[in-house]
């Protein structure tokens, strides 16, 4: 839509009117299909998206995949309006700050290898009780690639050189 630039084809000529129409109808068709894929899924969008276009929710059929015209010609929508309000970086800080929990590599970066070890161990111990309990693979997987990074960050900390201070 932005490329076609519609609302600058309606002050042309008659063909050009034309082109704006079927550019704005199948927009507002887009649209419509898309409300209806968001409706299970995200449906405080989709519910204002169908609000806005005057429609309701229309039952698709994938036996019969061929698209077709969800609005009428001639069909009028209701008032626009904003589906999504902008999030202020304050208010992204706040949100992490307070649901954010924390972060494995934040908090064993400063470790020593010795304690490192001991984390790992930890960790492997926990990834076997869940595999021998949970045959689900999505309950223990993201356990499993949490003790992947705390064995990285433990091979990391073995090969760094420790630092010297100097004797005063």
């Amino acid at each position: 839509m932005q490329t076609q630039q519609p609302w600058m084809l309606l002050k042309e000529s008659e063909d050009q009117k034309k082109q704006s129409a079927t550019i704005i109808g199948l927009c507002a068709n887009i649209a419509c299909l898309l409300a209806n894929f968001l409706l299970p899924y995200i449906a405080a969008t989709a519910r204002p998206l169908f609000i806005q276009l005057n429609a309701k929710q229309t039952p698709l059929n994938a036996g019969k995949p061929l698209a077709t015209l969800l609005l009428p010609a001639g069909h009028r929508i209701g008032k626009p309006a904003a589906l999504f309000t902008k999030l202020e970086q304050s208010f992204i800080d706040e949100l992490k700050t307070k649901c954010g929990g924390i972060q494995t590599a934040t908090v064993h970066s400063q470790c020593s290898a010795a304690e490192l070890e001991k984390v790992v161990q930890d960790q492997a111990d926990k990834v076997r009780q869940l595999k021998a309990s949970i045959k689900d693979k999505t309950v223990w997987q993201p356990e499993v690639n949490m003790l992947l990074d705390l064995k990285n960050q433990l091979e990391e900390a073995k090969h760094v050189a420790p630092v010297a201070t100097p004797l005063l």
